[in-house]
């Protein structure tokens, strides 16, 4: 999995300057509309602690976020469980945000 991601986003030790500057995460006070991020505690394709970085980094700067957390789910919502309260999540986010 390491490799596919230094050929797809590149190396965080060789390209960490580069990586930094494209990161989502040091772009928060740019954000304009609300941001729903929803994550999976056993996603092994972007770790958890990613998902609660980027929401901390929201919030620092003052953004309206919510965050999901979906307790034993993976990167590709592959319980139809979680993916009913993803619908429902993402349903209220709307409602909340823009509207019935």
């Amino acid at each position: 999995m390491i490799d596919y991601w230094k050929r797809v986003a590149g190396d965080p030790r060789a390209e960490k300057e580069k990586l930094e500057e494209i990161s989502p995460v040091n772009e928060a006070e740019n954000f304009t509309a609300p941001v729903l991020l929803i994550h999976g505690k056993d996603d092994t394709v972007v770790d958890f602690t990613q998902g609660r970085i980027m929401e901390r980094a929201l919030e620092r700067a003052g953004k309206d976020v919510t965050f999901v957390e979906l307790k034993d789910e993976d990167h590709w919502l592959s319980q139809g469980e979680t993916r009913i309260e993803t619908l429902k999540a993402m349903s209220d986010f709307v409602d909340q945000y823009i509207g019935e």
